[in-house]
């Protein structure tokens, strides 16, 4: 997982009422390896942005489908929208629910 996509994790923590110490805490806590975000992954990023609407991108949306294909991984996720674009942007995508 990126480190953008991290942020994105707390910031909905807190959102729904956990400290900031706690949020930041629990994220860790999910096993997962955390990516820096930088200049190679917002180039990839670059690339994906043609498609936001096409499959309604968040810009998070975009940093996860950035950093998998920047990782050779698949990006997970339980947007189908994806699935229809990960052609056009090169990553693979796994619907998960």
């Amino acid at each position: 997982m990126s480190e953008f996509n991290l942020a994105e994790v707390v910031r909905r923590q807190l959102r729904d009422g956990v400290s900031p110490e706690d949020a930041f805490r629990v994220a860790q806590t999910i096993g997962l390896d955390f990516i820096p975000f930088n200049q190679v992954i917002i180039a990839e990023m670059a690339k994906i942005f043609p498609f936001e609407r096409r499959a309604n991108l968040s810009l998070a949306d975009c940093a996860c489908l950035a950093t998998a294909k920047h990782m050779r991984l698949p990006a997970l996720t339980a947007d189908k929208a994806w699935a229809e674009i990960a052609g056009d942007v090169g990553v693979e995508v796994v619907v998960v629910r």
